[in-house]
């Protein structure tokens, strides 16, 4: 995502080998080589197996079924394919940086059935990065986070230096824990010590349609110019479009079609062209942060939360997020809690996975977690929409760039088209971002899912 947040596409593997006597099927996503020794399995039982262990987005054709008994080692993922699924029809591409399988009897647009992903071993949204701490460091600290890291043979792969936080890296998970016991003794130094992780970005599912510990206050906002309301895109990086004027600021554009072999929109050009259209006749200038500094599909929370305090720190009163993970990180909980305090609005994605798990950061308590629903009302079969779950809105929008036109997909694109609603709402009526927000919330409610 290695940085980590999905965008909810991350491939995790597996790195043991596949022994004799096991039963299973073992992808190894970043040496592209699979495993497996499974007899008389279902073909849906199959699916989900890969699913959960290259997060996949697997979509098949309702009623296609079969029992599937190989046996193979290290073969590339195409081979595999081969072997599994044998006379079934099946069709591989990659979105937006996501890999897609399609699974049919009859023809690959019947493939619609997105299939949920079962237990694996290698939880794809397990997502703790073991041998990572991020530390903050209190004011005034006698001890450099250069002295601390030499103290416990820590790397320093990240650093913000305006808000004291450091990225750590160790050798492996028990020097990682070695250093946080230590480092929780330094308390004339040291504000709080937590674990990293990856976060995942909600992925587009279908293909285009068309050619810790409380610390000391984190947040320091600043009032947006003229008094305008600014929205913050913590997102990927933006390529350079007809959107470019509602952008406030400088950014580092990616380029018409950087990152985007196909030509297709990144992730964050995706939602800055759904939140300005959100907003109908006049939108509000958009802060963008690409919290993936340009790094490709993954992130982790030290990025988020960095890139989350720019955002606020610049005069962002309302922020989107359409990214999430499966854990609770103190240092995000603690910088969402202050934004909210300071009466700024946060709206996130729920998620593609299709459960009812908690993911943050649109599970903490205030946020606006986000869900997509059909053109009908009912839940897109994509979606997460557990309790934390507060509004639903359309999962889809069709996006430009290059003078094509992208259909995209996910509750990415609700959490935005929720965030561009409020924005429309304070922009027209003149009211508080909370007062917007709540007449929004009283129209897309999620529970008004059918």
């Amino acid at each position: 995502m290695k940085k980590v947040f999905t965008l909810l596409g991350l491939l995790f593997c597996l790195t043991g080998p596949l022994l004799a006597a096991d039963e299973g099927i073992f992808w190894q996503v970043k040496a592209d080589r699979v495993d497996a020794s499974i007899k008389d399995w279902d073909l849906a039982k199959l699916l989900e197996k890969m699913a959960a262990q290259t997060s996949w987005q697997i979509f098949v054709e309702p009623g296609t079924s079969d029992k599937v008994s190989v046996k193979f080692k290290g073969l590339t993922s195409d081979d595999a394919l081969s072997k599994l699924l044998g006379n079934i029809n099946y069709s591989r591409a990659v979105t937006n940086g996501t890999t897609q399988l399609f699974v049919f009897k009859t023809d690959v647009h019947a493939a619609t059935q997105l299939v949920q992903a079962g237990k694996s071993t290698n939880d794809s949204r397990s997502h703790l990065i073991p041998n990572e701490l991020v530390i903050k460091l209190k004011p005034g600290s006698k001890r450099s986070i250069e002295e601390l890291a030499r103290l416990v043979n820590g790397k320093i792969v990240g650093r913000d230096d305006k808000y004291s936080l450091y990225r750590l890296q160790f050798a492996d998970e028990a020097a990682a824990i070695a250093a946080r016991e230590f480092l929780n003794r330094l308390t004339d130094d040291v504000a709080a010590v937590t674990a990293n992780y990856t976060v995942d970005r909600p992925t587009l599912p279908q293909p285009p349609a068309l050619t810790g510990t409380a610390t000391d206050s984190l947040l320091h906002p600043t009032t947006p110019p003229n008094g305008k309301l600014l929205v913050g895109l913590l997102d990927t990086g933006v390529q350079s479009t007809e959107y470019d004027r509602y952008i406030e600021g400088k950014v580092n554009f990616l380029g018409a079609t950087a990152n985007s072999p196909d030509g297709q929109p990144t992730h964050g050009t995706s939602m800055l062209e759904t939140l300005v259209n959100s907003m109908a006749d006049a939108p509000s200038k958009v802060l963008v942060s690409d919290m993936y500094e340009g790094q490709g599909e993954t992130t982790t929370t030290y990025e988020m939360v960095t890139h989350l305090i720019d955002l606020i720190d610049r005069g962002a009163k309302l922020v989107n997020i359409s990214a999430g993970g499966t854990e609770d990180s103190p240092f995000l909980g603690q910088v969402i809690a202050e934004a909210l305090q300071k009466n700024i609005v946060i709206v996130a994605a729920a998620g593609n996975q299709g459960g009812t798990g908690n993911t943050y950061p649109a599970a903490y308590p205030g946020v606006i977690g986000v869900t997509a629903v059909n053109p009908n009302g009912t839940l897109a079969s994509y979606a997460d929409h557990g309790p934390f779950v507060s509004a639903a809105a359309t999962g889809e929008m069709i996006v430009s760039l290059g003078n094509q036109a992208w259909d995209v997909m996910g509750t990415s694109v609700s959490s935005a088209v929720i965030a561009g609603k409020i924005a429309e709402v304070v922009n027209d009526r003149h009211v508080t971002v909370q007062q917007a927000a709540n007449t929004v919330m009283s129209s897309y409610s999620a529970r008004r899912i059918r």
